[in-house]
């Protein structure tokens, strides 16, 4: 019996490779992730989320009613204070670059969460232990800012 040419194997491999891949993109859009996502499911909600923040903040119309105050803010004079009742609601102040500003900022930090692979190459700035171990806490922090940052606004992430 002759062994397998390389070629044949790796041809296989590939279109086993294909097979997988048209699964999942399958799985994705049936169900919005697939098995292969769950391995690592931080780092895929990380790529989907910078992705669509950055794609929120490139085509947004409209910035939730106030932001970037909880409570919705009117001018009074020089200074702000809360809205009130008898407030004409046109007059709530709403930052619409700010929102454009504070996605495109979000979106950076779950790219940076995603994609730690610069930490661990070769000639990379963090080349210490130590210096990865930092770098690494770093982003865990800014992602858990951003988090809470966030989460007064989640229900505001449409276009």
């Amino acid at each position: 019996m002759q062994p397998i040419p390389f070629s044949y194997s790796r041809g296989l491999d590939r279109a086993r490779a294909l097979w997988d891949d048209a699964r999942t993109l399958y799985l994705r859009a049936r169900h919005g992730w697939a098995p292969r996502d769950v391995w690592s499911l931080d780092h895929y909600l990380n790529r989907v989320l910078s992705g669509a923040l950055e794609h929120l903040a490139n085509t947004t119309h409209g910035t939730p009613n106030g932001y970037p105050y909880p409570v919705p803010h009117v001018r009074d004079g020089e200074s702000m204070r809360p809205y009130r009742d008898g407030d004409d609601p046109n007059d709530v102040v709403t930052d619409h670059e700010r929102w454009q500003t504070d996605l495109r900022r979000w979106a950076l930090v779950f790219r940076e969460a995603a994609d730690d692979s610069d930490i661990f190459q070769d000639g990379s700035p963090f080349a210490t232990i130590e210096g990865q171990l930092v770098e690494m806490q770093r982003r865990s922090d800014a992602l858990r800012k951003v988090l809470a940052e966030m989460t007064p606004w989640w229900e505001a992430l449409w276009d």
